[in-house]
């Protein structure tokens, strides 16, 4: 079955490739070194892994993501938000750190890069990884909100982060434009 995100406790090599069930646009999280890598070629023996952790995003583009909290305000908020489109799909990662203020932070949501096809209305898996005061969670999913014009990026009902916590989350994932 395809997955279009791995977690693992090491990095992908070469090796992690079409015959392990890779297939070029799949993520890895490497939760040892807190890395996101993007599979760009799937060749047997001579898969090619970009590191798209910060700003090494080599073609990928970025963008200035309109944030959301509810329950308190966060302090010191930083993003790595970027961008691929290919053909009319859109690969995107959003890396967002940040201090919870006085309170919990019990939902998130943020813009999208790109205009999302309202017309597709079914749930579109975003792979997250949420990281509270140094404690790495499983991952989680998110989605886009379409509903709404424009449509964007949401996570409720997930991890709640405690008042003065720093948090680090990341988001991954793939859209379809109009």
């Amino acid at each position: 079955m395809f997955a279009p995100t791995h977690i693992a406790a090491t990095s992908p090599t070469v090796n992690d490739d079409y015959n392990d069930g890779f297939r070029a646009g799949v993520y890895w999280w490497d939760i040892t070194l807190s890395k996101w890598f993007f599979l760009v070629d799937h060749t047997v023996a001579n898969a090619v892994w970009t590191d798209i952790t910060g700003n090494s995003l080599g073609g990928w583009t970025a963008w200035k993501p309109a944030l959301g909290f509810s329950g308190t305000a966060p302090t010191g908020v930083t993003e790595v938000p970027r961008y691929i489109k290919l053909g009319n799909l859109v690969y995107f990662t959003l890396q967002v750190n940040g201090t919870a203020g006085g309170g919990v932070i019990t939902d998130f949501q943020s813009s999208l890069p790109d205009v999302y096809a309202v017309q597709n209305l079914s749930l579109v898996p975003i792979t997250c990884f949420v990281d509270v005061a140094g404690v790495q969670s499983k991952g989680y999913m998110a989605e886009i909100n379409s509903n709404v014009d424009p449509a964007f990026l949401t996570h409720t009902t997930w991890v709640n982060i405690n008042a003065f916590a720093a948090f680090s989350l990341y988001y991954a994932g793939f859209y379809e434009t109009e």
